[in-house]
């Protein structure tokens, strides 16, 4: 029998998370429920909702569900155009009032170990934080663990593992934002390469072309550095290949 969640998943695993999860998010007909827990903090205010969002340039979340009080399990969509390789997150957290902690549980990565069992944190990024002290991001979280759960990989035998961290928001009315690690993203690329190109010293040693396009559709571009005055047969060439990885 076909457990009732994978009909909700029903669609191209090779862009969507699988095998998901939390079955206390999904109820008989297979459709999500959404959970908000009407708490109060420890200033006696009523809580608000708390709002999830990745829909921004290299963000991933595909979905949250509310598994108890200020506890959030994560899923992550698959990187584009693989077998179920989810790594990268990136997505941004609104509502929540300061000095109010939420634990986060991305509950459907695959890499059996991790530098977060040996010390790195999640990137975090305060939008009031900038605004008010030009604080960019740095890495931050309490009580972080990386582990195995009991969720099986779909057609595998093996299990995802579980990403755990806390955070303490700062500030009231703040947009927060978290990733695996800094993100660069292509815009971050191409805004600083038209940076280059507007010296007018870069084009004599600097060279720009495209060598096709990915899947998205977004060029990839050769950056060549060269001195003109020698012959290219007589030069030892260097190749640096970045941004291959999500994020």
């Amino acid at each position: 029998m076909v457990p009732y969640y994978r009909k909700f998943l029903n669609f191209d695993r090779r862009y969507f998370a699988t095998a998901v999860i939390d079955l206390k998010g999904i109820n008989r007909k297979g459709k999500l429920q959404q959970h908000h827990h009407n708490s109060e903090s420890a200033t006696g205010r009523d809580l608000k909702p708390v709002e999830f969002d990745s829909n921004f340039e290299s963000g991933n979340l595909f979905h949250v569900y509310n598994v108890g009080h200020d506890h959030y399990e994560l899923v992550l969509q698959n990187d584009i155009n693989t077998r179920g390789n989810n790594q990268w997150f990136f997505f941004r957290v609104k509502n929540v009032q300061r000095n109010r902690t939420l634990r986060f549980s991305i509950v459907n990565l695959i890499k059996s170990d991790s530098l977060f069992n040996y010390g790195m944190k999640p990137t975090v990024f305060s939008k009031v934080r900038y605004e008010r002290r030009n604080i960019g991001w740095i890495r931050e979280g309490q009580k972080i663990s990386y582990e195995p759960n009991q969720i099986k990989r779909e057609c595998k035998e093996t299990h995802f593992y579980t990403l755990n961290f806390e955070y303490k928001f700062q500030h009231d009315d703040d947009t927060v934002y978290f990733s695996h690690s800094y993100p660069y993203t292509y815009s971050d690329l191409s805004n600083y390469l038209t940076g280059v190109f507007a010296r007018k010293e870069v084009g004599r040693s600097v060279t720009l072309k495209s060598l096709g396009r990915t899947v998205g559709k977004n060029r990839i571009d050769l950056l060549s550095v060269t001195s003109k005055k020698n012959s290219s047969k007589q030069k030892k060439i260097v190749w640096i290949l970045a941004r291959q990885h999500p994020g």
